[in-house]
């Protein structure tokens, strides 16, 4: 068992976190398949597909946040305008 140096408390946090990046990512469909067959995939075919999971995720953040953004410029201009009229 691991212990944190600042509070002399049982370092449990891994597996709670690991689970959670796993599921944000949504990358349970490869841990169920390696809890059933025990095979894991070889380390450069993991690291491409959590590269490819995670841009993937970040890209659908950032449009989600660009497109919210776009709309409310749009509702500004179009509001601005009516009030010049």
């Amino acid at each position: 068992m691991f212990y944190n140096d600042k509070r002399n408390t049982p370092h449990n946090e891994f597996v709670p976190e690991l689970v959670r990046l796993i599921r944000k990512y949504s990358l349970e469909m490869y841990l169920l398949d390696f809890m059933q067959t025990v095979f894991f995939r070889h380390t450069y075919q993991w690291k491409t597909l959590v590269r490819n999971a995670i841009t993937g995720k970040a890209e659908s953040e950032w449009y989600s946040r660009l497109n919210i953004f776009l709309s409310d410029i749009l509702f500004l201009l179009n509001r601005f305008t009516v009030i010049i009229i």
